[in-house]
């Protein structure tokens, strides 16, 4: 079998071969705010043909790539994998890498993300080749994405010169199995670029366990003195941990997380709109329904009124 050429040297380079064909998420969809919110900056799947190579010297995001079939090389200075279906790379900020096919077609679902401050212990680490037990659910849920929102067969891409993008589109509503399937996408990117435990700072494991019980149970006190009181440190503190770790503020984490819960109140219960805001911390429903809007664009009877599964 035909082996790749080792690169001695990186730099910026795209061989796209007539017979590619790609689907680009179109990310001014509603339903792709979550992972807007994760970082992703652009995102496909295809299959590429053969002589396909892309390369670049000094990557300015981090790149998610999930193997689905085909035949193809990954090359970084010190590593190169030969990855399989059902294998992703993960290949950080700042790490000159070379990719393509080598003998036949490859198809593959990738993620370009941008280097945001809670990805920031990834910045120029090694890449990695990993097997996640949820690979197959990806690809589905990024399929069932595209099947509700479409998607574009030109897009934004990381040329030579730079990036290369279209006309913004404003965001457009989507319906809720679209909201669904984005919110799954971008959980399974936050598993694959999240830390290891046993590579975390412990306030930073504190932390998550606070957002999953705030995810939990939504409308008890999630105030700063409360959280702060949790992880025994001062609201300085608290807010220099959130800010370095998750790139935002304690009541923007608890807005988000509420919101987030809400919505899916809405899409999937028949409570009373006034029995929504108290679920979610809000003892008053016009209150709720004000801050609602703000944070998704939408008030709370735009997703009553979208039609069942």
């Amino acid at each position: 079998m035909a082996e790749p050429s080792v690169q001695t040297g990186y730099r910026n380079v795209i061989c796209v071969p007539a017979d590619t064909r790609q689907r680009f998420l179109q990310l001014e969809q509603e339903a792709a705010g979550p992972l807007l919110k994760t970082g992703v900056r652009l995102s496909g799947v295809g299959t590429f043909g053969l002589n396909y190579r892309v390369g670049y010297r000094d990557p300015s995001c981090h790149l998610v790539l999930l193997t689905l079939d085909g035949d193809g090389f990954y090359q970084s200075p010190g590593v190169e994998f030969r990855p399989v279906s059902g294998d992703l790379l993960l290949s950080p900020v700042g790490v000159p890498l070379m990719l393509g096919t080598v003998e036949q077609s490859w198809s593959f679902l990738w993620f370009y993300i941008n280097g945001l401050k809670r990805w920031q212990h990834l910045d120029r680490s090694l890449p990695r080749l990993i097997r996640p037990s949820f690979a197959t659910q990806l690809n589905h849920a990024f399929e069932g994405l595209l099947s509700e929102t479409g998607y574009a067969r030109s897009q934004s891409v990381l040329t030579e010169s730079g990036w290369v993008t279209g006309e913004p589109r404003p965001m457009t509503p989507s319906s809720r199995a679209a909201n669904l399937f984005g919110e799954l996408v971008a959980e399974y990117l936050r598993q694959i670029l999240s830390p290891v435990e046993s590579d975390r700072d412990p306030l930073e494991n504190l932390l998550q366990e606070v957002w999953k019980d705030v995810e939990q149970s939504p409308g008890q006190d999630w105030s700063q003195r409360v959280i702060s009181q949790r992880l025994g440190v001062s609201p300085a503190t608290l807010q220099r941990l959130v800010r370095r770790y998750f790139d935002s503020t304690p009541q923007q984490m608890v807005v988000e997380i509420r919101m987030s819960q809400a919505r899916r109140l809405l899409q999937q219960s028949d409570y009373p709109l006034k029995v929504i805001a108290r679920e979610v911390g809000y003892s008053d429903a016009f209150v709720f329904s004000s801050a609602f809007k703000r944070f998704h664009g939408h008030s709370p009877s735009f997703y009553r009124q979208e039609p069942t599964w």
